[in-house]
């Protein structure tokens, strides 16, 4: 999901996310470097608080809020994700499960493997965004290669995760405007693209484009399969709606 900045990709991730939750009933690892912008729309305007709006009651288990503040940690936690799954019932109930428990250093015991019993594994999985941090790290480097290549690793892994766990991915990326001549004579047009868009591309199932529209507080959201193929859907979304159900938010 990629626009321009305040286009409002960060509410439509939150709002994907607490549909997943309250709709759903599942989980949502929520991995930002701005988790101050994602905690100003989960809050109710005029709440007590002094100078600044305080989350109305309690964060629940169900949404997890997890803060990168740079580029190579965001690859870390990325790549401990797989980590957030704890053994299926039918993994902890194996002998050689309860085994692998009694044989650790602190000799667990059943009652620590029965634990895991309660243990909600997440359901969806977001990134927002994933290209800034990247951009900031590349775009004074002669040589972009190795940020090339560690955010390719980050999409591995989050696709690996999506394929091999069955949950869902959202990511948002950052845009950059290219010039791209038309016709003969030569006129330039500029576009908005994607950061990284090539690498993008290899990953992403559908790709979702936030625009401005005319009409204030309105969002046209463009939906194709990545690389622009497939047939193209059109969304118009209330964005002060969506404001005023992330006010309610994930918070109880």
């Amino acid at each position: 999901m990629w626009g321009k900045s305040g286009a409002g990709k960060t509410s439509l991730a939150l709002g994907i996310a607490i549909a997943e939750i309250r709709d759903s009933g599942g989980k949502v690892l929520y991995i930002t470097d701005d988790p101050a912008s994602v905690a100003a729309l989960l809050t109710v305007p005029g709440t007590p608080g002094g100078a600044k709006d305080e989350p109305c009651g309690r964060e629940t288990d169900d949404f997890c809020l997890v803060r990168c503040p740079t580029f190579r940690s965001l690859g870390e936690v990325v790549r401990r994700i797989p980590f957030a799954f704890a053994p299926d019932e039918e993994t902890r109930g194996s002998e050689e499960f309860k085994a692998f428990a009694r044989a650790r250093e602190n000799d667990l015991n059943g009652d620590v493997v029965g634990s895991f019993k309660h243990y909600k594994p997440p359901t969806m999985v977001v990134v927002d965004e994933i290209t800034r941090l990247y951009k900031r790290l590349a775009i004074g480097m002669a040589d972009p290669g190795p940020p090339n290549l560690q955010l390719l690793a980050q999409l591995g892994f989050l696709r690996s995760v999506a394929t091999e766990r069955g949950i869902k991915v959202v990511v948002t990326s950052a845009t950059r405007t290219i010039a791209q001549a038309i016709g003969g004579n030569g006129e330039t047009r500029f576009l908005d693209v994607p950061v990284a868009n090539d690498l993008l591309d290899r990953y992403a199932d559908i790709d979702a484009q936030v625009q401005w529209t005319p009409r204030a507080g309105e969002r046209r959201v463009v939906v194709t399969g990545p690389n622009g193929k497939g047939k193209q859907l059109q969304h118009v979304v209330d964005i002060d709606a969506l404001h005023e159900r992330l006010a309610g938010g994930i918070f109880l």
